[in-house]
């Protein structure tokens, strides 16, 4: 990942994560979209998916099945 890239995800991370921790939800009962398969969207998608792996406890297989490609 780049490293605009990578400060762009943690950036975005950092914001969902707060704006959960301040309306009391978790990021499992979230839905995101990601508009584009540029450099910065995957790298969201990437943090996303370990935050959920991290957080919630769920697997690389359960977290697949989370991320829909339309």
């Amino acid at each position: 990942m780049q490293p605009l890239a990578a400060g762009t995800a943690c950036t975005a991370l950092a914001a969902l994560l707060s704006a959960l921790r301040a309306t009391g939800s978790s990021l499992a009962e979230q839905r995101l979209l990601f508009y584009g398969a540029g450099e910065a969207g995957t790298g969201i998608a990437e943090l996303v998916a370990i935050a959920l792996q991290q957080r919630h406890g769920l697997t690389l297989e359960e977290v697949r099945h989370l991320l829909v490609d339309l």
